[in-house]
């Protein structure tokens, strides 16, 4: 951990680059949080001046915003093939960064983010949404009741979003690859993906897959992603006492299944675990990155995920 002597104050002016469909999410609720000022966007999207405060600065050029001096830091959310220019040049003029994952869709172009985080003594963080919600924080702390870990198994989907500048197995894929990380401790040894199905959508990629990983321990994962399936998020870890499922989007957030021995989500009910929400996973991260600048912290765990996520999709 590096920190730096100087201090930041307790409102944090962020530039924003981006006001896509994350841009926006991004906007709305950073006016939840009193600590952070939104000082300029930069977007071509013709609606951004609808979504911001009239004293919130509006850039179509990202270079104009970055050479902008009265900024604390910056939230990265353009398509990812665009993330390492913005993110190199950001980094070259001082300011901390907050990227959308995935971080690159090239692993020398994540490599090289990580060094010249680095050699510049700047905060980069990757946006792993899911790891700050508060459920999946829940389920690691309930970990202990299935014993040790046999199988892991992940499913998240939805009808769209349609994208033509990043493939569904590089949207879904991040946040199920970094679940199963920060649950094991570690990163596949092996890891196999393969398009189950697939539809032509003048939009973007629209498909389904699996992808299965190895682990040490004979542990193994299975992930169901896609963008043609009804909406969900759902994890379960198989133990030597039963299996505990968070159901992101169900009533019953987080449940304990005693005695189940399959390699599937559980039919039957199970034992509710009481899951205490005070905020959205969005906000816990930004709120995170406010502090980090706040104490001058330069290095953060979510750079290195971001990095071997993009090493993963890569084999994929």
């Amino acid at each position: 951990m590096v920190i730096t002597k100087q201090k930041k104050p307790n409102v944090i002016k962020i530039g924003l680059i981006g006001a896509g469909r994350w841009g926006k999410n991004i906007i709305k609720t950073s006016k939840k949080i009193p600590s952070i000022k939104l000082s300029c966007v930069a977007s071509k999207n013709p609606d951004t001046r609808n979504l911001v405060k009239n004293d919130c600065k509006i850039f179509t050029d990202w270079r104009e915003l970055i050479s902008y001096s009265d900024l604390d830091g910056i939230i990265i959310c353009t398509p990812p093939k665009t993330h390492f220019e913005i993110a190199q040049s950001s980094i070259e003029a001082g300011h901390p960064l907050l990227i959308e994952k995935p971080l690159t869709l090239d692993l020398e172009e994540a490599k090289t983010i990580y060094k010249l985080s680095t050699s510049h003594n700047k905060l980069v963080m990757t946006d792993f949404t899911q790891l700050f919600n508060e459920k999946f924080i829940a389920l690691k702390e309930s970990l202990k009741l299935i014993g040790d870990i046999k199988f892991l198994i992940t499913k998240a989907g939805n009808y769209g979003p349609y994208r033509e500048d990043i493939p569904v197995i590089w949207d879904w894929g991040a946040h199920e690859l970094s679940i199963l990380i920060s649950i094991l401790g570690c990163s596949p040894t092996k890891i196999i993906s393969q398009k189950i199905n697939e539809k032509e959508n003048q939009y973007g990629d629209e498909s389904i897959w699996n992808i299965r990983c190895s682990f040490d321990n004979q542990i193994e994962s299975s992930t169901l992603i896609g963008n043609m399936m009804p909406r969900c998020r759902k994890i379960g870890i198989l133990g030597t006492n039963g299996m505990i499922v968070l159901d992101d989007i169900g009533k019953i957030p987080l449940s304990f299944y005693k005695d189940w021995n399959r390699k599937e989500f559980p039919t039957q009910e199970g034992i509710a675990i009481e899951v205490k929400i005070n905020k959205e996973p969005l906000a816990i991260v930004i709120e995170s990155f406010l502090n980090l600048i706040k104490k001058g912290i330069n290095k953060h765990w979510s750079l290195s995920m971001g990095i071997e996520v993009t090493r993963l999709l890569h084999l994929c």
